[in-house]
């Protein structure tokens, strides 16, 4: 009878120890899913807010354009172009705190490329909102540099909302494997 129960308790403890091993994998799962999940949002989110500035800015340069070629009075400081241009200074400032690029949605290139192209997205930004300052500079070269911005903003909110998706798979791998 004494074997019996310590073999009981052995058991009982040994499926103890397998449940609060489960329970901390699953614990491990989730909070990995819930940190993945927010880090994938975030970056679509300041890319989506980015793209929101950008369209702004090309808005009231557009329409600071439109009030010139008519010869229409114009106040003399821009105020909402100026605040859509510190928008999109700001927009910039935060994507540069992004490190690395969502995964290529169908890029037709290496990674490296996708990188570079990433890396190259501030420096054309910048560009842009430069363009801005003068009008006679952005009725040249504004459009097309809004444009190559528009595209290469597209790219990254299609990777990161595929990224973001991809999560979801990802942890029911995970816990497959818990």
């Amino acid at each position: 009878l004494t074997p019996l129960i310590v073999g009981f308790l052995l058991l009982l403890a040994v499926i103890l120890v397998l449940g609060l091993r489960s329970a901390t994998k699953l614990n491990d799962v989730a909070s990995n899913a819930r940190m993945k999940t927010q880090e994938y949002s975030a970056r679509l989110n300041q890319l989506t807010e980015l793209q929101l500035s950008v369209i702004k800015l090309e808005s009231e340069a557009r329409l600071r354009d439109i009030s010139e070629s008519n010869r229409q009075l114009t106040p003399p400081l821009q105020i909402r172009l100026d605040q859509a241009r510190a928008e999109a200074i700001q927009g910039l400032s935060n994507f540069e705190k992004l490190r690395m690029p969502p995964p290529p949605p169908k890029f037709h290139g290496t990674a490296k490329e996708w990188v570079d192209h990433w890396n190259n997205f501030g420096g054309n930004l910048q560009s842009f909102i430069d363009v801005t300052k003068d009008a006679r500079e952005y009725s040249l070269k504004g459009f097309q540099r809004f444009k190559d911005i528009q595209v290469d903003l597209n790219y990254f909110i299609v990777g990161a909302q595929e990224a973001y998706h991809e999560v979801d798979k990802n942890m029911v791998d995970v816990n497959r494997e818990a």
